[in-house]
């Protein structure tokens, strides 16, 4: 990817738009979109310029800042190192994040030595339908025994035990304290190879 050359000119009087407003947006995906503007408004960079340097096309990066579609962490990673911004600078605004704490307290989830093709799993995180979900599961929950895809991403953490990821064609072998971040609207599988093998989903 092209290196992106600092600039000294900033956007023009009509193209600068106020600061996004967070409380107004009608949607997670307008109020990303409106960050990601602001942000290359700011660095002086035109659509152009930002789709030349990250790889992403000219109307797909429109779509994008008019909140009509939801980029992926990668799509958001690459506009990210263009604008030399982080992907955390357009995600969650400080409108929709949760006040407080929560604790969770659920008794202890002993390791039951299940063969791989065996599973179970408990969700950690609230039942509110937060921004995300924890799941600890054990051997091959029946959820992730089958191929599948969904909107969204997913993170695997192993505690123990070898899992074998499998995502958009290609496998890939876990091992306690090893975790994959994947895209699950790729195909996907996950199956333990060994008995009490235990993991942390987040999706």
């Amino acid at each position: 990817m092209p290196h992106a050359s600092p600039l000294s000119v900033g956007p023009s009087a009509r193209e600068r738009d106020p600061d996004p407003d967070p409380a107004t947006a009608c949607s997670a995906a307008v109020v990303v979109g409106q960050r990601i503007k602001w942000t290359r408004q700011r660095a002086g960079l035109s659509l152009r310029e930002v789709s030349d340097r990250s790889g992403l096309s000219k109307g797909y990066l429109s779509q994008v800042e008019g909140g009509r579609c939801n980029p992926t962490l990668n799509t958001l990673v690459r506009i990210a190192a263009v604008l030399g911004a982080t992907d955390a600078t357009f995600s969650w605004p400080s409108s929709s994040r949760r006040s407080g704490a929560f604790a969770t307290r659920s008794p202890v989830f002993p390791v039951l030595g299940l063969p791989p093709e065996v599973g179970r799993s408990r969700r950690l995180t609230g039942q509110d339908g937060g921004a995300f979900t924890v799941r600890q599961c054990e051997g091959t929950p029946a959820h992730h025994a089958g191929m599948r895809r969904h909107a969204g991403e997913e993170f695997c953490h192993v505690l123990s035990g070898v899992l074998r990821a499998e995502v958009d064609g290609r496998r890939h072998l876990l091992r306690g304290g090893e975790s994959l971040h994947f895209d699950a609207d790729c195909r996907h599988r996950l199956t333990a190879l060994q008995a009490g093998t235990t993991f942390l989903l987040v999706g």
